[in-house]
């Protein structure tokens, strides 16, 4: 009886996942044909593409469409995986989706792993308690947020701050840069940085974030961008060991600090040997020669330390044991050493890289599918079933 509630919870969530999913897509498959000029085709490869995901979809049916218009980058791979298999059988299969909480939780990341990793946390807000790095309750009013943020000498000569949803900053969303002008911080919107205005901009679940210099080689495509390193790593099901997939290098808009591609910003996709590509895409997977004024192609691609970017993700994919696909945002700070600054086990994207690349799975693709088939009933959504 369990089993078969079990797969008629699936069933209803998968449903509307599906409904949910087709209507967002093609919203932005509209949006990408249009701004592209791209005519979809019928391609030879499909016919396998349906062999392969259509079986594991609740409806049996999957986007042709996108898979057309990833086709046309990629020519008629059977690889290609689009974001409707990706998102409601591939994500869910390969990461857990009942550990969200914690390891989506921006938060809970020094507590899991080593705070070395990450940029250094000046004060966070957990569930409406405050606490320092060490996660040591701090009783914050005006005179103890002054001492420690406002007036505190040595972050004032630093001269800069993040603060920043610690649950969801998807695209950018809430992330502000705080400038210490010799007498106030003044985020990037105008506002002035006091305890009474984070409490009613966050509420709760936020963190202060003293901010990294970004190194030479990532300044020279915008000297305004904290221009961070995305970073794909599968953990395979076979060998148990993380493997680089894909990435690129997000490059905000001119005069821009953050490095959203929706806002105005461009990618440039990341090599196997740690190169990157000499071109770039934008938001509308459209593609140019430069950025910002830099010609790609009469510059030095190589990625300053590219191995130990990888290092320090594979460390990371191998201490996050329920999920075996992330995605690092990874910056090169003055002396070209690698930090997280955040990752993701969940809502991750397949787009840019199947625009700029390879199809997103590439030589694992097949040990996925065999894994998706034995695995789709296992799936943990945050749902809870009553014996």
């Amino acid at each position: 009886m369990k089993s078969l509630i079990k797969k008629f919870v699936y069933l209803i969530v998968d449903s509307y996942k599906c409904r949910l999913y087709k209507r967002n897509h093609s919203k932005e498959l509209k949006k990408y044909l249009k701004a592209t000029g791209i005519v979809l085709k019928r391609q030879e490869g499909e016919t396998t593409f349906l062999e392969n995901w259509s079986s594991l979809m609740p409806t049996g049916k999957v986007n042709l469409g996108l898979y057309r218009f990833y086709a046309h980058y990629l020519g008629d791979d059977p690889r290609i995986v689009t974001d409707d298999v990706f998102h409601i059988v591939v994500e869910p299969c390969l990461n857990c989706q009942g550990a969200i909480s914690v390891y989506c939780n921006k938060n809970l990341f020094e507590r899991i792993l080593p705070q070395k990793y990450f940029p250094v946390c000046v004060i966070r807000n957990m569930e409406y308690d405050y606490m320092d790095r060490d996660y040591h309750i701090i009783q914050i009013d005006n005179a103890e947020f002054d001492k420690r943020v406002l007036r505190n000498e040595e972050l004032c000569k630093k001269g800069k701050l993040i603060v920043k949803p610690a649950t969801d900053s998807s695209g950018g969303l809430g992330v502000r840069l705080f400038t210490f002008n010799g007498d106030k911080w003044m985020s990037n919107d105008g506002d002035y940085l006091t305890l009474n205005y984070l409490e009613q901009k966050y509420k709760r679940n936020f963190i202060i974030q003293e901010t990294l210099e970004p190194c030479e080689f990532v300044k020279q495509f915008n000297p305004t961008s904290y221009s961070t390193f995305r970073v794909f790593t599968y953990r395979s099901v076979l060998d148990d060991k993380p493997h680089f997939i894909g990435g690129y290098l997000r490059i905000g808009a001119k005069d821009s600090f953050k490095d959203n591609i929706w806002g105005g910003g461009y990618a440039i996709p990341i090599n196997n040997d740690g190169t990157l590509s000499a071109f770039a895409s934008d938001a509308q997977r459209k593609r140019y020669d430069c950025v910002n004024g830099i010609n790609l192609k009469t510059i030095n691609l190589a990625i300053p330390n590219w191995n130990k970017i990888i290092d320090l993700c594979y460390d990371i994919a191998v201490k996050v044991t329920p999920n075996r696909l992330l995605s690092f945002d990874i910056m090169l700070d003055e002396s070209e050493e690698p930090h997280c600054i955040e990752f993701n086990s969940k809502n991750q994207t397949v787009t840019t890289v199947q625009t700029t690349s390879k199809p997103f799975f590439g030589e694992y693709t097949e040990e996925i599918i065999s894994y998706c088939r034995s695995h789709k009933l296992k799936r943990i959504y945050p749902i809870t079933i009553e014996k």
